[in-house]
């Protein structure tokens, strides 16, 4: 976890007002969110064929740095 989510979370449970609880909520979210996006770019999606590459049949391919 980054030093900035852990102050976020440290502001959400002992912000001094439900103002700055719910901009550390909110700036969370967006983290996750930014966070989640940049999992998933990194994902082949399954409709793409690939020579290299294998199913655990989660529908997730991984790939080897080997040709």
């Amino acid at each position: 976890m980054s030093f900035r989510q852990d102050k976020l979370i440290i502001l959400l449970d002992t912000g001094s007002s439900p103002l700055v609880r719910k901009t550390a909520a909110k700036q969370l979210a967006d983290l996750t969110v930014k966070s989640f996006r940049a999992h998933r770019s990194h994902v082949q999606p399954e409709n793409e064929d690939s020579q290299s590459g294998a199913e655990d049949g989660s529908g997730i391919k991984y790939h080897s740095s080997e040709e």
